[in-house]
């Protein structure tokens, strides 16, 4: 195809009756851009195709027929990619909410066992400063007892 529209195109004086002659005349458009859509190419070569030299028709047919099935083709694919971007963003954005409940209900259960942790640390330091005082007390009594012990050996020691 590109071989065809090569020779087409050629500077070269043309041949009376030749495709080239007529594209001479003004049947082929010059100015083809690589911008244009496939359609566009395809309708032109059908235009092309009724004041062309039978073989050259026919291999225009062929080019035709084979550049129709390739855009359609290339429409089916982008229309499943396109379908397949749009389900995994809706995948990603499911996942995103997943992740972010999951995340929510983790920092509770973090903020419950942060309240018990205090709550424990509150009441061991509790029954830590009761123990101490307990031991205090402790202390002070057998202070006492050691002073009485000590004062009644005076006194034993003295009538003795």
């Amino acid at each position: 195809m590109l071989v065809m529209l090569a020779w087409l195109s050629r500077a070269s004086p043309p041949l009376l009756g030749s495709a080239k002659a007529w594209r001479w005349r003004g049947g082929v458009n010059k100015n083809l851009s690589s911008s244009a859509q496939p359609e566009d190419s395809i309708n032109q070569l059908k235009s092309w195709l009724p004041n062309l030299p039978m073989p050259i028709a026919a291999t225009g047919v062929a080019a035709t027929g084979l550049l129709s099935y390739i855009y359609m083709e290339l429409r089916t694919y982008e229309k499943q990619i396109k379908g397949l971007d749009t389900k995994i963003e809706t995948q990603i954005k499911g996942l995103d909410m997943k992740m972010e409940t999951q995340i929510k209900g983790l920092d509770q259960k973090i903020n419950h066992l942060d309240m018990k942790i205090d709550m424990l640390s509150e009441t061991l330091s509790s029954k830590f400063d009761a123990l101490n005082d307990f031991k205090t007390q402790l202390l002070i009594r057998m202070e006492k007892s050691e002073d009485r012990v000590d004062a009644q050996l005076r006194e034993l020691v003295k009538r003795a």
